[in-house]
């Protein structure tokens, strides 16, 4: 898990006005008690940032600036996993109808 300060810094009250965290430990003690996994790094930019990005370089620099190749190479890799796991199954299933037959 890696948490990355911006210069806002970290929210320090909830909506009722209770303290909640002022530290990096504090959060990372917020975000295991609540089981909220950030390894998908969410990036929120002003609209001149945006702006600047969808405009600049070409487009396959922005699709690796969005993850989506991994998210891409993921899925590939699960339905070749489960591909593999469904002729496991058809050939188990075949191996057990000789056995319910009698």
């Amino acid at each position: 898990m890696q948490i990355i300060f911006a210069s806002f810094g970290l929210p320090s009250e909830s909506s009722t006005g209770r303290k909640v965290a002022t530290r990096k430990e504090e959060l990372n003690e917020l975000l295991g008690h609540f089981s909220i996994d950030i390894e998908n790094p969410c990036i929120i930019m002003g609209q001149d940032s945006s702006r600047d990005f969808l405009h600049s370089g070409n487009d396959k620099d922005k699709f690796w600036a969005t993850f989506l190749q991994q998210v891409d190479d993921l899925l590939h890799s699960v339905n070749s996993q489960l591909a593999d796991a469904n002729g496991h199954l058809d050939h188990l299933e075949a191996s057990i109808k000789p056995i319910e037959r009698n």
